[in-house]
């Protein structure tokens, strides 16, 4: 009887320690699924950030093109130097720096 009593409480806890692993797994497994979903969230967020990236990258390299600048001030209205600069007076608040030829 002895015997018995401690076959049934081995096989109990047996029992109780598969249940505990079976659950601790299933709740890791969930767990892990949310998180991939997260992870897969993520990786679509970086692509779409770097397809902005490099959208942005071609329009700032566009927009900072010298024959879109010279464009663009023509259009606000600068004209442009006939006459080469031979000197710039020091005094004067408003200081030109120019290569001559």
């Amino acid at each position: 009887m002895l015997k018995r009593l401690n076959y049934k409480k081995i096989f109990i806890l047996s029992l109780v320690i598969f249940t505990l692993g079976l659950s601790f797994k299933f709740i890791l497994c969930s767990r892990m699924a949310v998180e991939n979903n997260n992870l897969k969230e993520l990786f679509l967020r970086k692509s779409a950030l770097e397809k902005e990236v490099s959208r942005l990258g071609f329009e700032d390299s566009n927009l900072s093109s010298l024959a879109y600048v010279e464009n663009r001030a023509k259009s606000l209205g600068f004209v442009e130097m006939k006459e080469r600069l031979i000197s710039v007076d020091i005094n004067s608040p408003i200081q030109v720096a120019s290569l001559t030829r």
